[in-house]
C-alpha cells in the first residue's frame, strides 16, 4: 500500500535541497573515482563515507533527539537515488 504524500506528490524545498546537495557531492567526490572503484570491485573509501556522515546523509529520517535531521522517508529516497547530471 503506498504511503500518502502530504504534499500531493510535490517536492518540498527541503527535498530539492537534499537532491541538489547529493548531486553536487556525488559529482565532486564520487564520479571522479567511480570507474576505478568499479573496476577494482572496491568499497567506497572511508574518507568519502566520513564526508557523507558529516553532511548528515545517514541520519535524514532520524529524530534530532538522536542526532538526525527529522525528515521524512521521501527525503531518504531522494538522497538514495540522486546522482550527478551528465556533463
Amino acid at each position: 500500500m503506498p504511503i500518502p504524500n502530504p504534499n500531493g506528490g510535490a517536492l518540498t524545498p527541503e527535498h530539492v535541497q537534499i537532491r541538489e546537495s547529493v548531486r553536487d557531492f556525488a559529482g565532486r567526490e564520487v564520479v571522479p573515482i567511480a570507474n576505478e572503484l568499479d573496476n577494482k570491485a572496491a568499497e567506497i573509501p572511508a574518507h568519502i563515507v566520513k564526508k557523507m556522515a558529516e553532511l548528515g546523509y545517514f541520519g535524514l529520517i532520524f529524530s534530532p533527539d538522536y542526532g538526525g535531521s527529522g525528515l521524512d522517508t521521501l527525503s531518504m529516497a531522494i538522497e538514495s537515488v540522486s546522482r550527478p547530471l551528465p556533463p
